[in-house]
């Protein structure tokens, strides 16, 4: 703490503080907007979602695409050659699930431009019948 001996300091030091003051109401502003925005609910579902199917240890979106493509595989493939039915559905099991998990991102960000359109047009529903 600063020690204020003339009557100019206070007023610099008020000032100062003013100052200092304005600058974190400003930042709590924002992370309450930035909080706000977070817990909205189309995001709240996204994000849910994304940690849910997307999390790096649990693949469960790649293994689950992977499994429906082997499974249409194995269907397309069931009157044709032993290593046909055998290796093909493996193959496309693979490069569907791989394919999956690299371009998990762009996944999760269309499923939730989807639900934002979804939820956007809802809110745009309440205003027009506002008018």
């Amino acid at each position: 703490m600063r020690r204020i001996n003339t009557l100019q300091e206070l007023r610099i030091e008020k000032r100062r503080l003013l100052l200092r003051r304005r600058e974190l109401e400003t930042e709590i502003r924002i992370s309450y907007a930035e909080i706000k925005a977070s817990f909205e609910p189309a995001n709240v579902i996204t994000k849910g979602t994304e940690k849910i199917l997307g999390h790096k240890e649990n693949h469960l979106l790649g293994n689950s695409v992977g499994q429906v493509a082997n499974y249409v595989a194995k269907l397309a493939l069931r009157k044709s050659g032993f290593l046909s039915r055998l290796i093909v559905p493996y193959l496309i099991k693979s490069t569907a699930s791989n394919i999956v998990e690299n371009h998990k991102a762009e996944i999760f960000d269309w499923v939730g431009r989807m639900v934002s359109r979804v939820a956007g047009k809802k809110g745009k529903v309440h205003v027009a019948e506002q008018k």
